[in-house]
């Protein structure tokens, strides 16, 4: 399970690169627990329930905003996504929705098969 302690960790190691936590993305069952606790210690930050545990990062550039998905947990592992300004909010939101969707998928595949590949035994 994911400690706030973790998270404060990850969001001070992006804080100096002038990255804001957006979003906590939580199991239901992590939420339940550490929910006050998230919202008292990030109060900026939009907390989710959500099939993969994560945080929402995102920072301003000229004319556009780079968002980074950082899982929780396990190695590190990330996606990026760089959004133009002028892309409507909407559009925005299912934009990230696919990212988060790509971490579900890649938290699907097995532990001991980390690339998705198929193991030559089961061809």
């Amino acid at each position: 399970m994911i400690e706030v302690g973790a998270i404060k960790e990850l969001v001070d190691q992006y804080a100096p690169h002038k990255w804001v936590l957006r979003r906590v993305l939580l199991s239901e069952l992590t939420l339940a627990k550490f929910s006050e606790e998230i919202r008292i210690q990030f109060p900026s930050a939009e907390t989710v329930s959500s099939e993969v545990e994560a945080l929402w990062f995102s920072r301003k550039n000229k004319a556009s905003e780079t968002w980074e998905l950082r899982r929780l947990g396990g190695p590190p592992y990330a996606l990026v996504e760089v959004i133009d300004d002028t892309v409507p909010a909407d559009e925005r939101e299912a934009r990230l929705a696919l990212l988060e969707a790509e971490m579900a998928e890649h938290k699907a595949v097995s532990p001991g098969n980390i690339n998705g590949e198929i193991p030559s035994g089961n061809l």
